[in-house]
């Protein structure tokens, strides 16, 4: 029989849990997890077989599915189903819905949290509703490859670009909307004139230095969120985030051979917050490291 965690309930007069709370009872050993960046906050865990009373969550959990093969049951929305699970499964379970698991046998899950006010955020700009249906074992290789990718950034110890996690924030959200969402979203017309590509390229080159947010350049586009990462994207083949990084590495290019400033120096110069991470982004651009790379030339 599956042991039942005791420790998962609500607060007094709290009526809804947190992250940190769910992590809590499922792994007790787990460090306090950290809202901030790198974006999402995510926690790997391995459950034996036991049985969950999950109340009402702040949050609505993506479930990756690691490791093991074997039967669990779900009650999500006042319905119990047995599901065999598959390591590269998918779940989703939305904020404000309590849910009961009961696993059978052993397995590793990778859960993302994603806050209800981001997605609704992003809901709004796209004219949707904010309302994600539940689910589990659900065979969706596109979130799966970006959970996964996710998943491995948050094991590295250099620090995620604020552009990087906003974009991932961006593709994981919208990728919900459209898939598991109540409405379709209008993918209309991405457009973007070529005075506001001027104004945005001409932005970033200005604050290559500095650190960029979504909004930064859809402000400097003249143009909305949510419609400037497509137009973005259609006007040049390639994301904000890429851009801005090849932009980047580009500048470290022609302060490394014109000038003597040290590795460290060029990569604050061009908006890199550590040296350590300024040399894995150059290589994975150019295939060699910033020092190589200007005693080569």
């Amino acid at each position: 029989m599956p042991d039942t965690l005791p420790r998962l309930h609500a607060g007094r007069g709290v009526p809804l849990i947190t992250p940190a709370r769910l992590i809590a009872a499922l792994d007790g050993a787990a460090p306090k997890l950290k809202q901030a960046r790198p974006w999402p906050p995510v926690h790997r865990f391995l459950v034996g077989p036991t049985e969950i009373a999950t109340p009402a969550m702040t949050d609505h959990v993506i479930v990756l599915h690691l490791s093991g093969d074997d039967e669990i049951e779900t009650d999500i929305g006042g319905r119990m189903r047995g599901y065999r699970l598959t390591p590269g499964q998918v779940g989703i379970m939305p904020a404000m819905q309590p849910s009961t698991w009961r696993l059978n046998g052993q397995a590793g899950f990778l859960h993302l949290y994603l806050p209800q006010s981001t997605l609704a955020g992003y809901a709004q700009e796209a004219g949707v509703a904010d309302r994600l249906r539940p689910g589990f074992g659900l065979d969706d290789p596109f979130l799966a490859a970006l959970l996964a990718r996710i998943g491995n950034a948050s094991l590295h110890r250099v620090p995620l670009d604020r552009l990087l996690c906003e974009s991932i924030e961006r593709v994981t959200a919208l990728h919900l909307l459209s898939t598991y969402g109540e409405s379709r979203i209008d993918a209309g017309t991405a457009t973007m004139p070529p005075r506001r590509l001027r104004a945005v390229r001409a932005w970033v080159e200005e604050k290559l230095a500095e650190e960029m947010t979504l909004d930064d350049l859809a402000a400097a586009a003249g143009m909305s969120r949510f419609h400037f990462a497509r137009a973005f994207r259609a006007a040049t083949g390639v994301s904000p985030w890429r851009y801005v990084t090849e932009r980047r590495i580009a500048r470290a290019r022609d302060l490394l051979l014109g000038s003597d400033m040290p590795v460290g120096s060029v990569a604050a110069a061009v908006g890199f917050a550590t040296a350590s991470h300024f040399a894995q982004a150059f290589r994975a651009l150019t295939g060699e490291a910033p020092t190589a790379f200007r005693k080569r030339r």
